[in-house]
C-alpha cells in the first residue's frame, strides 16, 4: 500500500507539472504574436557500456535538421563515464562538443561549442510503469559568431529538470511501449539571465525494444523555446528519431532491464 501511494502521488506530480507545461507554452504562443514556429526533425544514437557493476561508459551522436529535414541545424557529440550507486541511482560527467549552424551571406556557418555536464538520475519501478527523474548542470563554452566584435568566449550555465514515466503496454516486453516526459531548463550566459527560464520539452513517444541491448525512440516532441538576442519566442514541432544500445554483462536481462542513458533523453 505504501509504494501504492508514492506510485499516485508521483503520477499526479508527473501530470500537474506536464499540465502547467502545456498551459505555458500555450499562453507564451497567444501572447507572444511574433512567435517562430518550426518543424525539425532530432535523430541520434546513444550508447551506455558497462565496465563494472559500479561503472560505466557512455556516449551520443546527434544531428537536428530545420524545416524537418531540409536546413542544418544542430551536430553534436559526447562521451563520459557513468558511476551506478545502486539499482535505479547513477550520477554520470561527461564532456563533448556543438556544431550550431547559421545562415549568412548566402553561405552556412557554425558556432563551435564544448560543453561539460554533470547529472544525478533516480528511477522507481511499480509494475508496469517506471518513473525517472534527472537533474543535470551543463557548462557551454560558445564561439562568437562572425563579426561579434564581444572578445573571449560566451560562458552558459543551464540547469535541467526532468520528470519521465514509461509504461510497458503488452504482457510481451519485445512489443512496443509509451514514453513520455516534460523537461524544464533555465539558463545563464556570462553570469545574467537570459531568462531564467528559458526553454521547455514535452515529449511522447513509443519505446521498441529491438534486441536484448538495442532499443529505438520514435516521438513526437514539443519545444518552447526563447532564443536569440533580444530573446525571441520559438516554438518547435519536432520529429525526435534514437537509436539506444546499453550492453551489460553484469545483470540479467529481466523485465526491469533498462538502459540508465534511455534514448529519448535530449542535449
Amino acid at each position: 500500500m505504501p509504494s501504492m501511494r508514492k506510485t499516485l502521488l508521483f503520477f499526479c506530480t508527473f501530470l500537474t507539472w506536464l499540465l502547467i507545461s502545456f498551459g505555458t507554452c500555450s499562453a507564451q504562443t497567444n501572447v507572444d504574436k511574433s512567435t517562430k514556429h518550426y518543424s525539425d526533425f532530432w535523430g541520434g544514437f546513444q550508447f551506455d557500456l558497462r565496465l563494472s557493476r559500479r561503472w560505466g561508459l557512455i556516449g551520443e551522436g546527434e544531428l537536428r535538421r530545420k524545416d524537418f529535414m531540409a536546413e542544418p541545424n544542430v551536430y553534436l557529440a559526447d562521451v563520459g563515464a557513468q558511476y551506478h550507486f545502486f539499482k535505479g541511482l547513477n550520477a554520470h560527467f561527461a564532456i563533448g562538443k556543438q556544431w550550431s549552424m547559421y545562415h549568412e551571406n548566402a553561405s552556412w556557418l557554425s558556432v563551435n561549442a564544448k560543453f561539460m555536464q554533470v547529472q544525478v538520475v533516480y528511477q522507481q519501478f511499480a509494475g508496469r510503469f517506471k518513473f525517472r527523474e534527472r537533474v543535470r548542470n551543463e557548462f557551454r563554452w560558445l564561439d562568437r559568431r562572425s563579426g561579434d566584435p564581444t572578445p573571449g568566449k560566451e560562458f552558459h550555465d543551464r540547469i535541467r529538470l526532468l520528470a519521465g514515466m514509461e509504461v510497458q503496454v503488452f504482457n510481451n516486453k519485445m512489443l512496443p511501449g509509451l514514453y513520455i516526459y516534460d523537461e524544464f531548463l533555465a539558463e545563464t550566459i556570462n553570469g545574467l539571465s537570459h531568462p531564467a527560464f528559458n526553454q521547455n520539452r514535452v515529449y511522447m513517444g513509443i519505446r521498441q525494444q529491438i534486441t536484448k541491448t538495442l532499443k529505438a525512440d520514435l516521438g513526437y516532441m514539443n519545444v518552447f523555446l526563447k532564443a536569440g538576442k533580444p530573446p525571441v519566442t520559438e516554438l518547435h514541432d519536432v520529429l525526435r528519431v534514437v537509436l539506444s544500445w546499453s550492453p551489460d554483462p553484469f545483470r540479467k536481462h529481466d523485465s526491469k532491464h533498462v538502459s540508465d542513458h534511455p534514448a529519448s533523453d535530449t542535449n
